[in-house]
């Protein structure tokens, strides 16, 4: 396959795939990613728990690999992904292993727009020649 993993094009498809070994058991194991920009800032987050995904317990010694699927519809530049493994305890959540800035992606754009990321904003003409004071509620939305 001649893909490069390590490019993306604004609002492609990425799977990611974390896989954990596990020396205990674990009776509720959570798997979370955040997506960050060069500067640190978190742009996305999330985990099992967020999404009611809820994997079944795993045993000692033993592996679980769990796939991310989502669109990525950032703006072009380089982000980095946390990617982490917690167990679910009464009360807390117990993080077991979290690797920072783990995986490093160039994003190249194939539209242009301002931000972070693209919302895919639909543009149109709704009115022309409108007097805005005779039409005010229509116009303002009121």
């Amino acid at each position: 396959d001649e893909t490069d993993v390590g490019s993306v094009v604004t609002g492609d498809t990425v799977d990611i795939y974390l896989k954990g070994r596990f020396h205990d058991p674990i009776e509720l194991p959570l798997f979370g990613m955040a997506v960050k920009t060069v500067d640190g800032v978190t742009v996305y987050g999330t985990n099992t728990r967020f999404q009611r995904v809820y994997p079944p317990s795993v045993a000692a010694n033993s592996i679980m690999v769990f796939k991310f699927t989502f669109k990525l519809p950032l703006a072009p530049g380089d982000v980095f992904f946390d990617l982490g493994i917690a167990e679910k305890l009464p009360g807390a959540e117990q993080k077991l292993d979290i690797r920072h800035d783990l995986i490093h992606l160039q994003v190249h754009g194939k539209e242009m727009f301002a931000g972070l990321l693209n919302l895919e904003a639909k543009l149109q003409e709704v009115a022309r020649n409108v007097d805005i004071h005779q039409n005010r509620e229509r116009v303002l939305g009121h």
